[in-house]
C-alpha cells in the first residue's frame, strides 16, 4: 500500500511539474549515410542511405522527450556455394525515448536513447521445387529495436537548430542474409525547427 502511495504522489508530482514547466517542442529532419559493417551481410561493408524525422519535447531544461519515424536503405550481397544475394535491407524504425542535453547557450552536446518497433524488409532466395530456378524475394518482418546516439546542436537562431548526429540501431529480426540481429550506424545530419 505504501508503494502505490509513493508512487502515485510521484506520478502527481511529476505531472504538475511537466504542466507547469516551459514547453519547448522541436521538430527534426536529417539525412545522411548508413554504415554496416556485419560479416553475415557478405563479403565487403555496406553503405546505404538514412533519414529521420521526429518531434523533441522537453520535460525539463536538459531532458527531453523524443518520438520519430526513421528510414534506412542498405545494399547487401551474400556468396553462398549454391547461389549469391543481391539486394537491400529497409529498415523503417518508429521510435520514443530520451534525449539528455547540456547546458550551454551556443553549442549542445546530447545523448540519446530509445526503443521501439521497426518495418524490416530483407531479400532471401526461394529454390523453386522441381527446378534449380532461384528467386529473389522480399521478406517483411517486425521487430522490437533499440538505439543509442550522440548529438551536437547549434543554437544558429532562436527557431532553426542544425545538428549531427551519430547512433546505432539494433533490431532483433533474422533473415537470409543475417542470422542474428542486424546493427546499422548512421550518420546524419538536419535542422531541428522550434514551434
Amino acid at each position: 500500500m505504501k508503494t502505490k502511495l509513493l508512487t502515485i504522489l510521484i506520478l502527481i508530482y511529476s505531472i504538475s511539474s511537466f504542466a507547469q514547466s516551459k514547453r519547448e517542442v522541436l521538430t527534426t529532419f536529417a539525412s545522411g549515410i548508413v554504415y554496416n559493417n556485419q560479416s553475415g551481410l557478405g563479403n565487403e561493408n555496406s553503405i546505404g542511405f538514412a533519414t529521420i524525422t521526429g518531434i523533441e519535447t522537453n520535460i525539463n531544461k536538459n531532458l527531453f522527450l523524443f518520438c520519430g519515424v526513421d528510414f534506412q536503405s542498405i545494399s547487401v550481397k551474400k556468396y553462398d556455394d549454391k547461389y549469391s544475394l543481391e539486394g537491400s535491407i529497409s529498415i523503417i524504425p518508429i521510435n520514443f525515448g530520451i534525449v539528455l542535453k547540456a547546458s550551454s547557450n551556443k553549442w549542445k552536446p546530447y545523448l540519446k536513447l530509445g526503443t521501439g518497433i521497426a518495418f524490416v524488409s530483407t531479400p532471401f532466395a526461394e529454390v523453386e521445387s522441381g527446378t534449380n530456378f532461384i528467386k529473389i524475394k522480399s521478406n517483411t518482418r517486425i521487430s522490437a529495436i533499440v538505439q543509442s546516439g550522440i548529438g551536437l546542436e547549434w543554437n544558429y537562431k532562436p527557431t532553426l537548430i542544425p545538428f549531427i548526429e551519430v547512433y546505432n540501431l539494433h533490431t532483433f529480426a533474422k533473415s537470409d542474409v543475417q542470422n542474428k540481429g542486424l546493427w546499422t550506424f548512421p550518420v546524419v545530419i538536419g535542422l531541428k525547427i522550434k514551434m
